[in-house]
């Protein structure tokens, strides 16, 4: 879940980079959710990545190349 602070700081630089126009807070609080709830996405799917590829996969390629040289 996004902290409430994040997305407050977010909708401010979006605001201050869109020239502080008035009565626009709702659409850069959307837009600021939007995005760091985009920014979490890929950062999830890679650590789900990398624990199924786990320690264990250099070990069977290390296997793999002492059964290799033992032939």
């Amino acid at each position: 879940m996004i902290d409430e602070n994040e997305i407050r700081k977010r909708a401010y630089e979006l605001w201050q980079r869109d020239g502080s126009p008035e009565g626009s807070h709702a659409d850069h609080w959307r837009e600021a959710g939007e995005q760091l709830e985009a920014e979490q996405v890929p950062t999830n799917e890679g650590t789900a990545s990398a624990a199924q590829d786990g320690p264990s996969s250099g070990v069977h390629v290390a296997m793999l190349e002492d059964a290799n040289d033992r032939e």
